[in-house]
Parts: structure tokens; C-alpha cells; sequence
């Protein structure tokens, strides 16, 4: 009988040990923030943004275990982002109804897209037809006024999100037929780096993307909506997926 029983005891052994090796080898994936990582497109539709390639991505690794980008909306600011932790805001993942710190305590990696709202309310930038000129120093006053609620949002977040966390980069929103001009790339080039200090900081990664929308212009094709249509979010992903492909382990 012990014969039959040891070996048997070593084969369930076994077999539990490789599952649980493929299964902890899998990754739970959730995208915060605002439209972006909501997938908005030039035409205020919520469609296929960057958080669904990457999704995609996963998959077809054969390396994701759960997907949701249910707790990022239009719109948000990082004060709503802040809110919906404080709140626990549950959302349906794999049919189970999970609040959003346990989903952050479960994740492997979480994107991020939030503080594009914050300024662009503060300047009541609503109507991009109705704009003619910027006011730079006040943009620039607004900036550091919003980089520390930003920073705020990034450290709610890792409260519970402990291992991969991305944050996805600003570009200029404003197509080039509104306003063209050195010193709106000097702006963008300020928001960039205040956000890349921010994630040195917080030690979270920073996926530049601005460079990707200056030169093309077909990915906000638009001139009156901040969004990128499908080939825009593909690049912010591709920018994703090379970070991952280098540095996750669980897909290098």
C-alpha cells in the first residue's frame, strides 16, 4: 500500500508545483486614470485604447490572468482617482465584484493616465475651436500646482500596487493647425520632465510618449479633440510593450 500511496503523494506534489508555478506566472492587469486609459477616441467614443493592446498583448503570451481598465473614466482627475481608492470602488473582474484595493494588492502591473484633466479644466480648455493663444506663464503656474496632486495620486496607488507600476507620459494635445510654436514644445518638454522627476521619485517607471505625437500628426487627426484615434494609441502600447518586453520578468 505504501508503495502506491508515496508516489502518489510525489505526483500530486508535482503536478500542484507546476500549476502553481504557471499560475503565479500569469499577470493581473488594471489601467487607471482618465480617457486615455479609458480609450476614448478623436470622436468621444470609449473604444480600443493602449490598456486593450496591451491586454492583447498579454494574451497572446499566454501570460494574462485578469484585465480591467473598469475603474479609469472620462474625464477623471487625480482628485477622482484619489477618491475611488479612499472609497474601495468595486468593478466586476473575471465575474467577481472586486474594490480597487484589492485589485491593487493582487496586480502585477498597473498603468496609469491622469493630470490631463487637472489642467485642462483649470485653464477651461473645453472648447479647442474656441482657442487663439496660450498664456504660458499661467499654464506654467497651473503646472506646479497639479504635479504635486499628481504625485499625490502615484503614492495612493502604491499604497497597494506592489510590484510594476507605469506611468504613461503627456503630449501635446493641441493639433499644430490651432497652435504651432517653440514655446508650446517647451511646454510640453516642462510637463515631461516634471512627470519623469515625479516617477524617479516615486520609483515607478515613466513611458515617454510625446516625442511619438510630434512627429505625427495623423494621430490626432481631430483638430478639436484632444484624443488619438487607433495607430495613436498602438504607439503609446508599442512604447508599453518594449518597456515590458526589457524589464518584467515575467515576459523578458
Amino acid at each position: 500500500m505504501k508503495k502506491i500511496i508515496i508516489p502518489l503523494f510525489i505526483t500530486i506534489f508535482i503536478v500542484y508545483g507546476i500549476y502553481n508555478f504557471y499560475r503565479e506566472d500569469k499577470i493581473n492587469y488594471i489601467a487607471l486614470g482618465d480617457s486615455l486609459a479609458q480609450g476614448e477616441n478623436p470622436y468621444g467614443e470609449i473604444g480600443y485604447g493602449y490598456a486593450d493592446n496591451i491586454k492583447e498583448y498579454l494574451s497572446s503570451k499566454d501570460k494574462l490572468k485578469s484585465y480591467t481598465k473598469g475603474y479609469a473614466k472620462s474625464g477623471d482627475t487625480t482628485q477622482d482617482l484619489i477618491n475611488k481608492i479612499n472609497t474601495n470602488m468595486k468593478v466586476k473582474i473575471n465575474n467577481e465584484e472586486i474594490g480597487i484595493k484589492r485589485a491593487l494588492r493582487e496586480s502585477d502591473l498597473v498603468t496609469i493616465s491622469i493630470g490631463a484633466n487637472d489642467l485642462l479644466r483649470s485653464l477651461n480648455f473645453d472648447d479647442l475651436s474656441l482657442l487663439e493663444s496660450l498664456d504660458y506663464s499661467k499654464i506654467e503656474k497651473k503646472i506646479d500646482q497639479i504635479i504635486p496632486k499628481v504625485d499625490h495620486a502615484i503614492r495612493e496607488v502604491k499604497k497597494y500596487a506592489k510590484k510594476e507600476i507605469l506611468v504613461i507620459g503627456y503630449y501635446n494635445p493641441i493639433n499644430k493647425k490651432i497652435i504651432d510654436d517653440e514655446d508650446l514644445k517647451d511646454l510640453v518638454a516642462k510637463i515631461d520632465q516634471e512627470y519623469e522627476d515625479i516617477c524617479k521619485q516615486e520609483k515607478v517607471e515613466y513611458i515617454k510618449v510625446s516625442d511619438e505625437f510630434e512627429t505625427h500628426e495623423d494621430y490626432l487627426p481631430n483638430p478639436f479633440n484632444i484624443h488619438p484615434n487607433y495607430k495613436g494609441y498602438e504607439a503609446i502600447s508599442n512604447k508599453i510593450i518594449k518597456y515590458l518586453g526589457k524589464n518584467n520578468k515575467k515576459l523578458a
